[in-house]
């Protein structure tokens, strides 16, 4: 699974929970220690978290992330609760020579983040890659 079960759209929840009842089902597989908690007692079959990873890929925006910090880090993907912007936010307080570049969001979740005023944090929103 890809999503905490709470950020399923109801029709597939109703899919999930009839596959986790499922006698032959034997385990689940989910990409975040926090989407298996969302799990929790919506079944009694092993959960296991395999974390996922990500491409080499050519944006078709090309970031201009080049300024005057001696290092900049970089996280591409969901900024949804449970996909780790929480704790880039607090590195990013607690390390201000530190450039974050975040890509990824929607435009309501980039707008939640950047009211935090964190100055050495960039949000890129969601970029369209090919």
């Amino acid at each position: 699974m890809h999503l905490p079960y709470n950020k399923q759209k109801f029709y597939e929840k109703l899919i999930i929970d009839i596959i986790l009842k499922n006698k032959k089902l034997k385990k689940m597989i989910v990409i975040s220690d926090y989407i298996k908690k969302t799990y929790f007692g919506k079944t009694n079959k092993e959960i296991i978290v395999l974390q996922d990873g990500s491409e080499v890929i050519n944006f078709s925006t090309n970031l201009n992330i080049i300024n005057d910090t001696n290092f900049n880090i970089g996280y591409f993907g969901s900024i949804y609760k449970g996909r780790g912007i929480e704790l880039i936010t607090k590195l990013a307080n607690k390390n201000k020579k530190f450039c974050f570049h975040i890509v990824g969001g929607t435009l309501d979740e980039v707008n939640k983040y950047n009211k935090n005023d964190i100055d050495n944090i960039k949000f890129y929103g969601h970029i369209t890659y090919h």
